[in-house]
């Protein structure tokens, strides 16, 4: 089914005698067979015959495969940043808790010999709504061919999460004794 024909340049492939495949400059060219008559009429039998083949309908199959498997706004979504639990700054959480779930301080200070920690990070989103979002990317990526990423990837860039900052001061166990939010 797929070969290499006298009708096709050098470096390209003909299928079922319909067209000629060719990369050129990191793009898929596609074209009529070099030896193919080109008046009303064939083009006319010539676009019949193309779109009944089963070639067409698998190069454009495998494009549109490629390009949801590809869709950047379905793996900005996967990628965005996970929720944080929050439960974990209440009064009394020990701090070895504190750090598990927010990561290491951005700073540390001590005030009357209590240590205060400010945590920075951003609150994304749980794995549930990541899933949801990037099959809902996935989905109209296929329906649109790929032009719903032009909405999608400004929206999934603005939707990142936001920006939280807490202060955290603790008692002598070093557990949570107060925390405050502050601009991040």
């Amino acid at each position: 089914m797929y070969e290499l024909a006298n009708n096709c340049k050098a470096g390209e492939l003909i299928v079922e005698n319909l067209l000629c495949l060719e990369f050129k400059d990191g793009r898929l060219v596609v074209s009529p067979p070099r030896n193919a008559e080109m008046n009303a009429n064939s083009l006319r039998v010539y676009v019949r015959r193309l779109w009944q083949s089963a070639a067409l309908r698998r190069v454009v199959g495998v494009s549109a495969g490629a390009l949801v498997l590809s869709g950047c706004a379905v793996s900005m979504a996967i990628e965005q940043p996970g929720k944080k639990n929050l439960d974990v700054l209440e009064v009394g959480t020990p701090r070895r808790d504190v750090l598990a779930e927010l990561g290491v301080p951005s700073s540390t200070r001590w005030v009357h010999r209590r240590r205060v920690d400010v945590y920075r990070f951003v609150q994304g989103y749980s794995r549930g709504a990541r899933a949801g979002r990037a099959l809902a990317h996935g989905t109209a990526d296929l329906l649109t061919a790929g032009v719903w990423e032009v909405a999608a990837m400004p929206a999934e860039g603005y939707f990142s999460g936001e920006s939280l900052a807490y202060e955290v001061l603790y008692d002598d166990s070093a557990r949570v004794l107060r925390t405050r939010p502050i601009d991040p």
